[in-house]
C-alpha cells in the first residue's frame, strides 16, 4: 500500500475534537446573571443556573424559589493561514442554546428541589473550501452541542451549611466534514475524507455545598463527575490509496467530558454591592488523552480488503492523540444595585489552554484566555429582565513544527476570539 505524505490539509477532525472540549471551558456562565459577572456562581443563589453550577444553593434562595427562561448564543470567530495558500476567516454561525430552570423551597425550609435544561457546551467551525493536495478543494466544518437535563435536590444541614446533589442526563450531538490523515493503526498516514455525525446520551451529575462563613461572606464548592458519551451515527469516508475508495459506515465515537472541582467566595460590601471569585480545576488529562472514532460495516467490500492488506481488521479505529493537561480557571465578578430596579454586573476570566503545541489544532478557539463580561438586570412588575455579553480573546499562534503525523500544521498561523450573548426572564416567588 502506497502512503502519501500530507502537504497541505485542514485537519478539521482535530478541530472537531478540540472544539468539543474547549466550549466546556470557554462559555463562562450559562445564563445572563452569572455570565454578566464572568461566570462566577459558586456562592450565589440568585439564578436558575445554580442547578448546574452548585445545586446546594437552591435552598438559600430568597423566598420560595424562582424560575428562569432564556437563550444563550456563542459566536466564535477565527482565522487561519498556512504556506500552502490557505488564508481564510471562519464563517459567522451563531450557536444558540436554552436557559431553562426552576427551583422550589419546600415548606420545612430545609429542603429545596429544582430542575434545569441548559446547553453549557457547544462547538462549531466552518472555513468553506480549503486547498487539499489529495482531494482538491474540500469543505471543512464541524458543529455540535451538549444539552444537560438535571433534576436536583438541596438540604440545609445547619443554619450555615447547605448541601446539594444533581443527577440527570446529557444529550450530545456532533457532526464533521473534512479531510484528515490517520494517526494510528494499520492505515497510519493514509489520507481520508470524512463526513461523520453522531448522537449519544450519558448520565451526568454533581455534588455541591455552600457555607455562610461570616455574616457577609459565603463560600461554595462543587464537584462535577466525568461523563462518557458514545456518539452513534453514520460516516461517509473516502480513502486515498493510489486511487479513491469510497464507502458508507456505521460509526461511534467516544467522548469523555472531564470532571471539575470548583471553589468560590462571595462578599457583600453592603446590601447593594458585592464581589465574588471562583477557581475551577478541570481534569482534562483524564478525559482528553485521546479520542476514538470507530467506523465499521462498510458498504464497499474494497475497504475490508484495504485494511486486511495492511495487516489489520475492522473496525477501523481513528485515534486522535490529544495529550491535554489539567487547567485552573480564575473568575472574578462584581455586582452593584444601581437602584431598586436596576443591577449592573462586570466580570473577568483567565483560562489557560489545555492543549500542548505538539497536538494543538490552530482551527479551534482553545487559545481563548482572557474573557471580559458585562451584564444588566431590570425589575419589571412581576419579572426580572436579564441580559449579558462576553468577549473572549486569545493569543495569536504560530505553529512551527507540529507533532502530528505528516506535520499538517507546520508553518501555520491562527487567531481567534468569541462573542457570547444571553438574555432571560426570571420570576422569583
Amino acid at each position: 500500500m502506497k502512503l502519501r505524505r500530507p502537504r497541505a490539509a485542514l485537519l478539521a477532525w482535530f478541530c472537531f475534537c478540540c472544539a468539543v472540549a474547549v466550549r466546556a471551558e470557554a462559555r463562562n456562565g450559562l445564563g445572563p446573571i452569572p455570565t454578566g459577572r464572568g461566570g462566577v456562581n459558586q456562592a450565589f443563589s440568585d439564578n436558575a443556573e445554580m442547578v448546574v453550577d452548585n445545586p446546594s444553593s437552591m435552598v438559600n434562595v430568597t423566598g420560595d424559589g424562582l424560575c428562569e427562561l432564556g437563550v444563550t448564543t456563542a459566536i466564535p470567530v477565527s482565522s487561519y493561514s498556512d504556506s500552502y495558500g490557505n488564508d481564510v476567516n471562519s464563517l459567522v454561525r451563531p450557536q444558540p442554546g436554552p436557559v431553562l430552570g426552576i427551583t422550589k423551597t419546600l415548606p420545612s425550609r430545609r429542603w429545596a428541589v429544582g430542575i434545569g435544561l441548559f446547553a453549557p457546551n457547544s462547538f462549531g467551525a466552518s472555513y468553506g473550501e480549503l486547498a487539499n493536495p489529495i482531494f482538491g478543494p474540500t469543505e471543512s466544518s464541524s458543529r455540535g452541542i451538549l444539552i444537560r437535563l438535571l433534576p436536583a435536590v438541596a438540604y440545609k444541614a445547619t443554619d450555615r451549611l447547605a448541601l446539594g446533589l444533581s443527577f440527570g442526563a446529557g444529550l450530545s450531538y456532533s457532526s464533521f466534514k473534512g479531510p484528515m490523515y490517520l494517526q494510528s493503526g494499520p492505515l497510519v498516514g493514509t489520507p481520508v475524507l470524512l463526513d461523520a455525525r453522531g448522537t449519544g446520551v450519558a448520565p451526568i451529575g454533581a455534588v455541591g455545598m455552600q457555607y455562610q462563613l461570616f455574616e457577609n461572606t459565603r463560600i461554595g464548592a462543587t464537584y462535577t463527575v466525568p461523563s462518557d458519551f458514545w456518539l452513534r451515527g453514520a460516516t461517509n469516508a473516502t480513502f486515498s490509496d493510489g486511487g479513491l475508495i469510497e464507502s458508507h459506515f456505521n460509526s461511534k465515537m467516544r467522548l469523555r467530558w472531564p470532571s471539575t472541582l470548583a471553589f468560590g467566595v462571595k462578599h457583600d460590601f453592603c446590601p447593594h454591592r458585592r464581589m465574588a471569585a471562583d477557581l475551577i480545576w478541570t481534569h482534562w488529562a483524564g478525559a482528553f488523552s485521546d479520542i476514538n472514532l470507530l467506523i465499521y460495516d462498510p458498504s464497499n467490500p474494497a475497504v475490508e480488503s484495504l485494511v486486511a492488506a495492511a495487516g489489520g481488521s475492522l473496525p477501523i479505529d481513528v485515534n486522535m492523540p490529544q495529550h491535554w493537561t489539567d487547567t485552573v480557571t480564575f473568575r472574578l465578578g462584581y455586582e452593584a444595585d444601581l437602584s431598586d430596579t436596576n443591577t449592573l454586573r462586570l466580570g473577568y476570566d483567565y483560562q489557560p489552554s489545555a492543549a500542548p503545541e505538539s497536538t494543538f489544532n490552530p482551527f479551534v478557539t482553545n487559545v481563548l484566555q482572557h474573557v471580559f463580561s458585562i451584564g444588566f438586570s431590570h425589575k419589571l412588575r412581576h419579572t426580572i429582565f436579564n441580559v449579558a455579553y462576553q468577549y473572549a480573546m486569545g493569543q495569536p499562534l504560530h505553529i512551527g513544527t507540529s507533532g502530528l503525523i505528516g506535520g499538517q500544521f507546520d508553518n501555520s498561523n491562527y487567531e481567534s476570539d468569541a462573542h457570547y450573548a444571553t438574555m432571560s426572564f426570571s420570576v422569583p416567588y
